[in-house]
């Protein structure tokens, strides 16, 4: 903001109009007639001589009140500021704000001082040259500093200006500002601990006693501030220019604030209206426009705002209040505050009787009853119905620099500080644990005690979440097994927080998160959402252990133990080793068809309601996701890119794939996007493996992944009370460009016992070499059965199929396929010229829209150029299924007509 603007100000204000900043104000002067301090801390000043001739005068100020001046020594001492240690500075960080205005530069003349060897803000160089300097001795030079901050140009022109200070320990910073803009900037220190100088002296105002009767400022000063923190620069801007909105209600931080708080702030003089700003992410709200739907709330002419529709209980809000004056629009701080639980009627941040009580007093009241939860002014079974729901719970916060175990933890100001202050903290049921964004911690995260249905405890983060890497963190730093670790605890939700598990060396077991539960029974609901889990160097080898970015494991003998209702939601996985997200259970055995099986085989006791949805995983060394011992288990909207990156080279000891299930029922796995897996070792998109009934493969697009599509494999047999792979299926996907790598990889393969295998409507774009399209191994067992229907084989070289005992232990049908290129199929050791034997297939180009072969990773989310062309061969040229799940990959209705090879249904 520039000059320019406060001689525009200094015209509209009339009157003591400075902005009212008051959060941490240790002292403020404001030289009306006096030298009192304002703040209510009582730190009054004496008008003080360096001579007998000294005079001083009280003129007009910036804004009209009146400001101190003195031309020949006169100065303001703060009587008893000299204890040493005066307001606790040492350790702290703080500012100090003033106007100044003076034709006079006399080197090294103090503005204010508290002493030479602790901290001041003297006059530098000349008039002509003249700047401000600031000094913070400990923090500042004599701590190893780049030197103290001063102004980028003269301010010694006879008009008012307003210098700040700000020694910021948290960014290390120690800063000056002119006329609301940084325009100097240093190190202040080498590490929080380093303790500013301290002194006997007095604190001055307009000198510096201490060093000589010749150090004192010639000219005017006015409202001198000082605080015990590091103000932000919109702070600085606001008390530069009265314009900006101030004095926030709800109070910048507040919380427990009401469902449908009414927004205001002080007026301000001279300005016609303002624009105000809302959302739940401060960079977004920073950097919102008039345009910004759902951020922009509206105009006002008034100093307030009442909004449409309610907030999110226990959700931090964030706001801005722009000023319009002259058609010139001020922008606005940033504020923040949190809303009270639903339900929370008497406002002490818990749910319980005393609520109902309030509820039932104003029981159907017209208007303005203090129970109306959901504010529709009335008092009725929807409000019973908020207050039921959020019964009970206390809301923590743990700020890792600011924070104090000592503290009550029920507030930002009063907020935790330490892992082990959670880790021996048993929370109950509708508790919200708040970490503060940008805050690290060492160990273990361990939660203890349970919520119940309908008040599960919830871990979040506050603050500024735009950037992952802002996130709470929490590193093991390979010291642990699991950095968070949920064991035999329920109903817990863990959402916003960066989680990494890094050593010096690799380690057995190591995992970012992991649940677990061991002899425990039935372990519900426990939802990790929004993670960004990255940094994890478990073991290569899985035999050894491995490791994993997200897992979970139960079991245990004494008591059949499993858990029902795992979500693992928007989550971030990055460079984590072995895998990414992997489940476990030791109750994966099938004795219904083996009442003799050995006794080290276990019972089926599979994990319920288990989802994994919508995550995002990278660079991951070997499986991406697995579940295994599960019914019903869900897996969709996943992206991975980049998985078995490391395994691929540990052969012939380990194999890996992007997703599939491991002795697991009625597995879906849907809507995926899978590219970039290696593949010396398996290295497909997708696997139904070992012990797995019903897993269901849809509407997922795969590209460009070494291994290929996928692999259908059981190693088990009836020995062992396992009785195979069954009734998988594989429709409406797409692959592109996967198989071939460095071993000539198929793009399908199968071994072991794998008994009504499904495989129809797919789109299947070989990779341009040599590679077999679909491949059988030797060790495929008698009972197996594939039957193929209403795929495109589009082939880009000569492709084929793989056949070598199949024909003599199993049965495979075909029909209604379309079969587009160079084909052959290696049947007893040799290759011959030709296709499977299918009953009613077309050998005609199927007229895709478009073929983008290679795809780029810009084509992953997008699969329209194999949607048919209306002429296309393939159109009413399939067979029916039966239970074919009612849509094609693109979501239109099945049947339209007779059905269609590939993936579209026209």
């Amino acid at each position: 903001m520039k000059k320019l603007l406060v001689l525009a100000v200094l015209l509209v204000f009339v009157g003591s109009v400075f902005a009212d900043v008051t959060d941490g104000l240790v002292a403020h002067w404001e030289f009306e007639d006096n030298a009192d301090d304002s703040s209510g801390n009582d730190y009054h000043g004496v008008i003080t001589q360096t001579s007998p001739s000294s005079t001083h005068s009280f003129v007009d100020g910036p804004f009209d009140g009146q400001a101190f001046e003195s031309l020949d020594g006169s100065y303001i001492n703060i009587t008893g500021s000299g204890a040493q240690g005066w307001a606790d500075f040492q350790n702290s960080s703080m500012s100090i704000a003033m106007w100044v205005k003076s034709s006079d530069c006399t080197s090294l003349a103090a503005l204010i001082s508290k002493g030479s060897d602790a901290y001041k803000i003297s006059q530098y160089s000349t008039p002509l040259y003249g700047r401000v300097k600031t000094y913070a001795n400990g923090p500042g030079v004599s701590a190893g500093s780049t030197g103290s901050p001063y102004i980028g140009s003269t301010c010694y022109d006879g008009q008012w200006h307003h210098i700040v200070s700000v020694l910021d320990r948290s960014a290390n910073k120690h800063k000056i500002y002119l006329d609301g803009e940084l325009t100097g900037a240093n190190y202040s220190r080498t590490t929080d601990s380093d303790p500013m100088v301290t002194n006997s002296n007095n604190l001055a105002i307009s000198a510096n006693p201490a060093a000589g009767t010749d150090y004192y400022f010639r000219g005017a000063i006015d409202d001198v501030r000082i605080y015990d923190r590091a103000l932000t620069g919109f702070e600085v801007e606001a008390l530069f220019n009265p314009r900006i909105a101030v004095n926030p209600v709800p109070a910048n931080g507040a919380v427990n604030v009401g469902l449908h708080p009414k927004l205001s702030w002080e007026a301000t003089a001279g300005v016609t209206g303002y624009d105000v700003y809302l959302g739940t992410h401060s960079t977004a709200v920073d950097n919102a426009t008039i345009a910004s739907g759902g951020i922009y709330q509206g105009y006002t002419d008034t100093n307030s705002i009442i909004l449409a529709g309610g907030f999110e209980d226990k959700t931090i809000y964030y706001w801005r209040v722009d000023s319009i004056a002259d058609a010139e629009v001020t922008k606005g701080m940033i504020w923040e505050f949190t809303t009270c639980k639903g339900g929370d009627f008497d406002d002490d941040d818990a749910v319980g009787y005393e609520d109902l009580r309030w509820l039932t007093v104003d029981w159907l009241a017209d208007s303005g009853v203090i129970a109306d939860g959901d504010g529709d002014g009335n008092c009725n079974m929807f409000d019973y119905a908020i207050w039921a729901n959020n019964f009970s719970g206390l809301a923590y916060y743990f700020d890792s620099v600011g924070g104090n175990d000592s503290y009550t933890g029920e507030s930002p100001q009063q907020a935790w500080m330490s892992l082990s202050k959670f880790n021996s903290t048993t929370f109950l049921p509708g508790d919200r644990i708040y970490f503060k964004t940008g805050s690290q911690w060492n160990g273990s995260m361990q939660p203890k005690g349970s919520g119940v249905i309908g008040s599960p405890i919830i871990i979040d983060a506050y603050g500024d979440i735009s950037d992952e890497n802002n996130k709470p963190r929490f590193d093991g730093n390979g010291t642990v097994d699991s950095t968070l670790y949920i064991s035999n605890v329920e109903y817990w939700e863990v959402n916003n927080l960066q989680i990494t598990n890094l050593g010096a060396t690799r380690g057995a077991w190591r995992t970012g998160a992991r649940i677990n539960a061991a002899d425990f029974g039935t372990m519900k609901h426990i939802h990790l959402k929004n993670l960004y889990v990255h940094s994890v160097n478990g073991l290569i080898a899985k035999e050894d252990g491995g490791g994993s970015g997200i897992s979970w494991f139960c079991g245990g003998d004494a008591v059949p133990t499993k858990f029902d209702g795992i979500l693992i939601e928007d989550c971030h996985i990055k460079t984590t080793d072995r895998d990414g997200i992997v489940g476990g259970n030791t109750h994966i055995g099938r004795l219904d068809n083996n009442p003799s099986s050995p006794s080290t085989t276990r019972d089926w006791y599979p994990s319920v309601n288990v989802v994994v949805r919508g995550n995002l995983l990278e660079d991951i060394g070997g499986d991406a996701i697995v579940p295994i011992g599960t019914d019903g288990c869900i897996v969709e909207y996943n992206t991975v890119t980049s998985s078995a990156v490391r395994t691929y080279n540990y052969f012939p000891t380990q194999w890996a794939a992007a997703i599939w299930p491991w002795s697991a029922d009625n597995t879906i796995i849907q809507y995926n996007i899978v590219t970039g897996t290696k593949g010396t070792n398996d290295g497909q998109s997708f696997n139904a493996d070992y012990n797995t009934r019903g897993t269901i493969f849809q509407y997922n697009y795969s590209y460009s992944n070494e291994g290929g599509f996928i692999l259908v494999y059981n190693g088990g047999d009836n020995t062992q009370g396992i009785t195979g792979n069954r009734d998988t299926i594989i429709r409406y996907n797409i692959s592109v460009n996967d198989g071939g790598g460095t071993t000539g990889s198929p793009m399908l393969q199968i071994n072991g016992l794998c008994t009504n295998v499904q495989i129809y409507n797919n789109v299947f774009i070989s990779p341009a070499v040599s590679t077999p399209y679909f491949q059988e191994q030797q060790s495929v067992k008698l009972g197996t059965s594939f039957y193929w229907s209403n795929n495109i084989f589009y082939s880009n070289a000569t492709t084929g199929w793989r056949y070598r005992l199949f024909l003599n232990s199993g049965t495979m049908t075909w029909s209604n396929n379309c079969f587009f290129g160079n084909f052959q199929k290696y049947q007893s050791y040799s290759w011959v010229t030709g296709y499977p034997p299918d009953t009613a297939y077309i050998t005609t180009d199927p007229l895709f829209v478009s073929l983008p072969v290679p795809p780029s990773s810009a084509d992953a989310g997008s699969a329209d150029g194999f949607k048919l062309q209306s002429g296309s061969p393939c159109i009413d040229a399939g067979t029916t299924i039966t239970g074919n799940g009612g849509y094609d990959f693109w979501g239109n209705v099945l049947y339209n007509g007779l059905p269609d090879i590939g993936a579209q249904e026209q």
